[in-house]
């Protein structure tokens, strides 16, 4: 009856675009509880710091689709410098298009990182660089050997604390069909942190959320673009049998049943990693994503972090994003 009367408040609000949103919420929280609710109750003792990993047994494939800018290549450095940390046993591809990469070769040989050059050559448009990953994850999921994959933006700073909170995270939640979450930061001060993605701030008792702990829950929000994605063996075989593979993903191109209003509001770009995030989602859920969420501190978890190492948004007087510091995104 709850989601019912909801339903009607949402129709009726639907003019008023952010009170839709606010009602949508509501809704899916209704029925992600009446499927999960004694669940989401009963776990309350569970410190993901405490979940073993086995590390002798990882195998790490990264794509970083690369668009050559000399000036973007410090980025370069700092980002695969971090991804060395993560295992010994990673292989970095970097994808970039038919330019002289001589620069790229120096800078990372001499921190002696693993790393493949891919040239794509006549490149139809810049803006098709990140789908080219595709074709190599492809290749690199038939050697069983490899256990995990992450394809980046080329300024996204990804390191290994957040690499063990998505594998301790991921143990958790994969009962549910939910794929751990990131969120991107920007910093305009070193002590001014802002979140890139959140154009409004949340109110946790409107969103779908599962308590693991006295302090923590996992949260499902309205802004799940991290500008990457990482997956296991089960999540990269489902992601390249799926039609989020196709850039028409999402527009009614590739299956006239699946139009989705998310997707449509992605470019091109965005899309090449947007990955599972709005297929098969869980009965009662905004999308596939939980990010775990700090409440002792109201804000989320160091852990699930990336910086945009850009900083492009948050000197943009005009833009929608980078406006929210971490520390002020809950509703008062």
């Amino acid at each position: 009856m709850k989601i019912f009367l909801l339903n009607i408040l949402r129709r009726l609000s639907k003019s008023f675009s952010k009170r839709e949103y606010l009602i949508q919420d509501l809704i899916s929280f209704e029925k992600f509880k009446k499927k999960f609710g004694e669940e989401m109750n009963t776990n309350k003792n569970i410190y993901l710091e405490n979940a073993k990993i086995d590390y002798k047994k990882i195998k790490v494939i990264i794509t970083i689709p690369f668009l050559y800018k000399k000036k973007k290549i410090f980025n370069l450095e700092k980002i695969c410098m971090n991804l060395k940390l993560i295992s010994k046993n990673i292989k970095i591809f970097i994808i970039t298009n038919d330019v002289k990469t001589n620069q790229i070769q120096k800078t990372l040989k001499q921190n002696k990182i693993k790393f493949k050059i891919i040239k794509v050559k006549k490149l139809v448009h810049d803006r098709l660089l990140p789908w080219h990953h595709i074709e190599i994850m492809k290749k690199e999921f038939k050697n069983k050997t490899n256990t995990h994959f992450i394809n980046l933006e080329d300024d996204i700073l990804f390191s290994k604390k957040n690499f063990l909170y998505w594998l301790r995270s991921r143990n958790f939640l994969k009962k549910y069909g939910i794929i751990p979450g990131f969120v991107r930061t920007e910093n305009k001060t070193t002590n001014e942190i802002y979140l890139v993605d959140f154009t409004n701030k949340i109110n946790l008792k409107k969103l779908p959320r599962i308590r693991i702990n006295n302090k923590e829950i996992f949260i499902n929000h309205n802004f799940p673009y991290q500008g990457m994605y990482i997956y296991d063996r089960i999540l990269m075989n489902e992601y390249l049998s799926s039609e989020a593979t196709n850039p028409d993903c999402g527009y009614g191109g590739v299956n006239t049943n699946f139009i989705s209003k998310d997707m449509i509001n992605l470019s091109l770009l965005e899309k090449s990693n947007i990955g599972l995030t709005y297929l098969s989602v869980p009965h009662g859920l905004n999308n596939r994503m939980m990010t775990l969420f700090d409440q002792s501190k109201n804000t989320f978890n160091d852990s699930c972090l990336i910086h945009h190492l850009s900083n492009k948004y948050v000197h943009q007087k005009n833009s929608i994003f980078s406006k929210i510091q971490i520390n002020k995104i809950l509703k008062q």
